[in-house]
C-alpha cells in the first residue's frame, strides 16, 4: 500500500502511472467520487501505453443491490470491477473511501454463481433460465440494457453486466451449437465465440445457502437477546424478540419460496 499526500491534483495522475503501470491490478482510494472521476479522466492519458481499463467505483447506498433506473449505471460500474478483479484482469479500480470499505457478500457466492458456457456443451434452456433468474438477469422479449435476457426457442440471449454487446447461444436441442456476440440494434452478428463466461446481474446472489446462514444467524441472534432480557426479568422485552425473530425468520423463508418460484416460472 502506498499513500501519496501533500500533491497537487494534477500531479497525482502522472505519479499514479508511474507507479501502478506494470501492475496487473490496482486499487486507488480518493476522498470523493468527484475526485475519481477526475483522477480516471487524467490517469486515463499516463496509462494508455499499458491498455488497461480504468473502473470508478461508485460510493455505496443501501439501493445499489438491485437494479432500476435511478443507480442502473453505478450498479453496472460496480459489478464490472467485481467481474474484473474476479477474472484476474489488468483494471484500475478507482473508489471514493466510502465505496471502498462497505463490505460485499463473500467473493465465493459471485465467483460460484458464475456460468461458463462452451460450444459442444450440454445444457437444456430451461437449465439455463433457471440460473439467470437466480443471478438476478430479468427476463424480457428483446435485450437492450445489461442484466436482461430472452430466450426463444432454441436461442438465448444474454446481455452481461460488463459486456459492451449482449451473447446469442443457440441450442441443437440441448447442446450448445453456437456462441457469438451481436449487436442489440441490428441483431447482425459480430463475432463467433468458444466461450463465454456469464457473470452475476446482482451483488447478492440468490442460493437456499444465503437464506438457511441469514435464518440460522437471526436466530440464533434474538433467542440470545431474548434469554438475556428474561434473566433481567423483562418478560415483555424477551418476547417482543421472540415474536420479531419468528417474523424475520417467515420472511426470509417467503422470500426464499418466491425466489425458487420464480425460478420455475414459464414466460
Amino acid at each position: 500500500m502506498i499513500n501519496i499526500s501533500g500533491v497537487s491534483e494534477s500531479r497525482v495522475a502522472p505519479i499514479a502511472a508511474r507507479i501502478i503501470g506494470e501492475k496487473p491490478q490496482s486499487l486507488i482510494i480518493v476522498s470523493t467520487e468527484v475526485r475519481a472521476k477526475r483522477l480516471a479522466q487524467d490517469l486515463e492519458f499516463f496509462i494508455r501505453e499499458y491498455g488497461k481499463e480504468i473502473i470508478v467505483l461508485p460510493p455505496w447506498e443501501h439501493y445499489f443491490l438491485r437494479y432500476d433506473a435511478k443507480n442502473h449505471d453505478q450498479l453496472i460500474s460496480r459489478l464490472k470491477a467485481m467481474k474484473a478483479l474476479r477474472a484476474g484482469e489488468e483494471a484500475i479500480i478507482i473508489a471514493p473511501v466510502t465505496g471502498a470499505v462497505k463490505k460485499l457478500a463473500p467473493h465465493k457466492y459471485f465467483e460460484e454463481s458464475s456460468l461458463k458456457i462452451e460450444v459442444g456443451s450440454v445444457i437444456p434452456p430451461e437449465d439455463i433460465k433457471k440460473k439467470l433468474v437466480a443471478m438476478g438477469y430479468e427476463r424480457t422479449e428483446i435485450v437492450e440494457s445489461p442484466g436482461q435476457f430472452s430466450i426463444r426457442g432454441g436461442i438465448a440471449d444474454v446481455f452481461t453486466p460488463d459486456g459492451e454487446n449482449p451473447y446469442r447461444i443457440e441450442l441443437f436441442g440441448d447442446e450448445v451449437d453456437s456462441l457469438r456476440a451481436f449487436d442489440k440494434d441490428s441483431q447482425r452478428s459480430l463475432e463467433n465465440l468458444s466461450f463465454i463466461e456469464i457473470f452475476p446481474a446482482e451483488q447478492i446472489v440468490s442460493s437456499s445457502h444465503i437464506f438457511e446462514k441469514a435464518i440460522e444467524v437471526i436466530g440464533k441472534a434474538y433467542t440470545s437477546a431474548a434469554k438475556t432480557a428474561l434473566k433481567r426479568e423483562d418478560a415483555e422485552l424477551a418476547k417482543n424478540l421472540e415474536a420479531n425473530r419468528d417474523r424475520l425468520c417467515e420472511y426470509i423463508k417467503n422470500v426464499e419460496n418466491l425466489q425458487l418460484l420464480e425460478n420455475y416460472i414459464h414466460y
